[in-house]
Order: structure tokens, then C-alpha cells, then sequence
């Protein structure tokens, strides 16, 4: 009677370590991009260094030590692929100053609101959670919620600052990955510090994405190509 047990065990571990894979491509790729977008849509890239000196009072005082570092080191030949998700989103709140959502910044919005800062506001505060979780997650129903909430945004804001599907597209492509790909890849990296998935969540987003490149996803390179044609960014 045991046996089964540890098969379900076994099963309900990988199932968690899939799911988590998934998320963390989705903010370091996909909501990545499009964050990149949504600032250029605000702040041409020529302009992104002066901006960011003219409304330094506003901006300096919400980062940490090491955005306030990259953002404001005058040596520092700064442009948008040199941002993350995180700096964007305190830009784009600050800076560009993006309404609220109904509820409020760091509260999670009602599913019927679909205003650019509530989709924003989405993609930050699961990219918080999930980072900052000491393990993967493994509820599959939590992985369904946050994935509905999170395609739902992403849709939105492609739908505002692009038009066409080819994020949705992306995110869609995302949910049916072969994980195993993405493990396989892992395991050839040369960073030792990531043993695993569960050990050091930010750098394990990192390092997703260094190797997102390498990530067979169908619709990806298509949709950046096609993205550099229209936009400024990536």
C-alpha cells in the first residue's frame, strides 16, 4: 500500500516543478517584452536617461540600492534591454505615471478590471509572489488561477500597445511546453550555484532567463522579429 503513496509523491513533486518552469518563462520572457513596450510607448529610448534625471525625486526614493545603482550611475550607458521587470514597473508607476487600478497598487485587482494599471499591477505582484516563494508551488489549482490572471493581462496590454495575438499566441504555447526541454538545458548550464529549482528562486528566473533563448517555444523568435520591425524595443 505504500508504493502508491510514493508514486503520487513523486508525481505531485515534477507536476510543481513543470508548473513553476512555466511561470517564471512567462515573467522573465513573455512580461518581460512586453513591460519593455508598454515603457517605450512612454519614453522613447533616446530620452529614457534624461527622463529618468528629471523626475528622479519621484522615482529615486521608491527603488532599492541596486535600481537606484543602475539608474542613476552616471557612467552607466543605460537602455531598456538593461531593465528589469521590476525597475520597469516602479518607472512606469512613478515616472510615466500610470493610473491606479480600482483597488489600489499591491492589492490584486478584480478580474473585471482591465485597465493598464491592473494588468501591470497583475504581472508585478505574481512576479513577486512567485519569486519570492522558498519553494515552487504545488497547487495546481493556484498554478490555473495565476495563469488565467496572468494570460488575461498580458492579452490586454498586447491588445492596447500592439494589436494582433502573437503574445497571446506566445503565452498559449508556454502553457504546453515540453518542460523536459527546459530541464535538460538547465542541467547543461555551467552556473553551479542553481542546483535545483527549488534552491534561490530570483536566481533561478535569471538564469531562465539566460537560457530563454535557447527555449524551442514556437512563436517566440517570430514574434520578437516581428515586434523590432514595429517598436523600438528588445
Amino acid at each position: 500500500m505504500e508504493q502508491p503513496e510514493i508514486y503520487a509523491l513523486i508525481y505531485k513533486k515534477k507536476n510543481s516543478c513543470n508548473t513553476f518552469i512555466r511561470v517564471c518563462l512567462l515573467i522573465t520572457t513573455i512580461c518581460t517584452d512586453l513591460f519593455r513596450i508598454v515603457l517605450g510607448y512612454y519614453i522613447k529610448p533616446e530620452r529614457l536617461k534624461r527622463k529618468l534625471r528629471e523626475k528622479e525625486a519621484d522615482l529615486k526614493p521608491n527603488l532599492n540600492n541596486e535600481q537606484k545603482k543602475l539608474l542613476y550611475n552616471s557612467n552607466n550607458m543605460l537602455t531598456p534591454s538593461d531593465l528589469d521587470l521590476a525597475v520597469m514597473f516602479q518607472i512606469l508607476r512613478f515616472v510615466c505615471k500610470i493610473p491606479p487600478p480600482a483597488e489600489g497598487w499591491g492589492k490584486l485587482p478584480l478580474r473585471s478590471d482591465t485597465s493598464i494599471g491592473a494588468c501591470l499591477n497583475i504581472i508585478r505582484l505574481k512576479r513577486n509572489h512567485y519569486f519570492h516563494k522558498p519553494e515552487a508551488p504545488t497547487d495546481d489549482k493556484e498554478f490555473q488561477t495565476t495563469w488565467k490572471y496572468m494570460r488575461s493581462a498580458v492579452v490586454e496590454l498586447e491588445r492596447h500597445f500592439i494589436g494582433g495575438n502573437l503574445f497571446e499566441i506566445a503565452v498559449d504555447n508556454l502553457y504546453t511546453l515540453d518542460v523536459s526541454k527546459v530541464q535538460d538545458a538547465l542541467k547543461q548550464h555551467k552556473d553551479k550555484r542553481v542546483e535545483s529549482i527549488f534552491f534561490n528562486v530570483v536566481g533561478f528566473a535569471n538564469l531562465l532567463e539566460e537560457i530563454a533563448e535557447t527555449i524551442p517555444y514556437e512563436k517566440l523568435n517570430d514574434m520578437k522579429e516581428w515586434i523590432k520591425s514595429k517598436i523600438w524595443v528588445l
